[in-house]
């Protein structure tokens, strides 16, 4: 009966280790195919695995051998159904392995010194502190994997230090009570005592985690609902804007009869020059204010962009745009969003300056990629005080989503994004795949 206990438990441990290592590598690169094609992958490549780490690896004399033996099913695993360069594949094959190998060398000497135990009785013997040794190294395993992949998706998870130490506090504070679980029941006989003990810490910390993944998720549909009513109000905005200008220009062509009018009536009684200096206002004042400056072909690039250029002159700002022919795309809405956000931003800060008010904009097709780079005028820097661009307005829950909105468009066009200054400006450069945008 004790034979076959330990056979099972060791068989599960090796299966959870293969379904972990997959998992990670699934999640690390992305699938290339989803459903039916991926699992029947997984699965092929789960149970080649676990064949290989619970019975091929018997066969061998030297048992190094069939670390090598893994990477290669892991890395043919990679190619043939995840997502990535090979070599990024390989690296990462050969890294999970290391990991292993390295909680395995820092794990084992941590329970000899807290048991008394050689190593080798944790290798290979059937007790209890084997036991608690694969327990262990098996609970480091699986939350170093989670960590690798939270750092790597770090702009969509993002924690303070508080929070990150609360989370790893979890397995660190449930490895240290098995040792201590472990050390004062050296001289005691009652292993099921030990093993309830263990067990109990073990689903602690799965549903802890679990806990911690549903909470982590409805922080992020609440992230995305939050940019989402950002954009819609920012929509908003735009049309509002628009609506102001076109209002004008209505008012504009209604009065152009009476401005025509006192026109002429200067003329015909010869004030040429007060005619002259009349027409010069209204074309200064009235007709500038509102004229179509930019025009590319794509309607709501030319909406946005005009809209706001008639902003900047409002505020007194001087703004120089560039902007290569476009044509109207599947992406207009979330262009219009960016550079409605790219804008705004760039018009604030140039609001708050006390001396040169500047904007520089210019967007352009660079081979695959659509360019867009803006620049305003600082009065001092920004990335110093504020690295991480956080809003200064006071309602941080309700602002402050416009950067988390233009990152999450680039994301979404598989796109870069650059913020830098350049002598006395902020600048911010973004590039979007064109094989998205057309």
């Amino acid at each position: 009966m004790k034979d076959v206990f330990w056979k099972s438990f060791e068989l599960a441990v090796n299966a959870f280790e293969c379904f972990v290592i997959l998992e990670f590598l699934t999640k690390f690169f992305g699938s290339k195919s989803k459903g039916c094609k991926q699992n029947i992958g997984f699965t092929a490549a789960f149970i080649v695995a676990f064949l290989e780490l619970s019975y091929i690896n018997h066969l061998f004399v030297f048992e190094g051998l069939i670390i090598f033996i893994a990477i290669f099913i892991y890395f043919l695993y990679g190619v043939a159904f995840l997502k990535g360069k090979r070599i990024a594949q390989f690296f990462m094959s050969v890294t999970v392995m290391a990991l292993i190998i390295f909680i395995n060398a820092i794990v084992a000497p941590m329970i000899s010194f807290a048991t008394g135990q050689k190593i080798e009785a944790l290798m290979g013997k059937a007790n209890i502190y084997r036991f608690v040794y694969v327990i262990v190294t098996k609970i480091t395993f699986f939350y170093a994997t989670r960590l690798i992949l939270k750092l790597k998706n770090k702009d969509d998870f993002k924690l303070n230090l508080i929070e990150w130490v609360a989370i790893l506090s979890i397995p660190i504070i449930s490895i240290a009570t098995i040792v201590f679980i472990l050390q004062i029941s050296v001289n005691t006989q009652n292993y099921l005592f030990i093993l309830l003990a263990i067990m109990g810490v073990v689903v602690t910390n799965i549903i802890t985690y679990y806990l911690f993944i549903k909470i982590h998720r409805s922080n992020s549909d609440k992230l995305k609902y939050a940019i989402l009513t950002e954009q819609y109000a920012l929509q908003e905005k735009h049309m509002d804007e628009v609506k102001e200008l076109y209002v004008e220009l209505k008012t504009i062509r209604h009065d152009m009869k009476n401005y025509m009018a006192c026109t002429i009536g200067l003329l015909n009684e010869g004030k040429n020059d007060a005619a002259y200096g009349y027409l010069k206002e209204l074309l200064s004042d009235k007709i500038d204010a509102i004229k179509e400056i930019v025009t590319t072909g794509n309607d709501i690039v030319d909406c946005i962009v005009n809209t706001k250029i008639s902003i900047c002159k409002k505020y007194g700002i001087d703004i120089k745009c560039n902007i290569a022919t476009m044509e109207s795309s599947t992406m207009d809405m979330d262009l219009s969003v960016l550079l409605g956000n790219l804008f705004d931003n760039a018009i604030e800060a140039c609001k708050e300056n006390q001396h040169k008010k500047r904007i520089v904009f210019e967007m352009k097709n660079k081979k695959s990629y659509l360019s867009i780079f803006i620049k305003n005028s600082i009065d001092k820097s920004i990335l110093k005080t504020n690295p991480k661009l956080q809003t200064s307005k006071k309602d941080k829950r309700n602002h402050g989503l416009g950067i988390v909105s233009i990152k999450s468009i680039v994301k979404k066009y598989d796109g870069m994004l650059e913020h830098f200054e350049e002598g006395d400006a902020f600048c911010c450069n973004i590039l979007l795949k064109n094989e998205k945008i057309c």
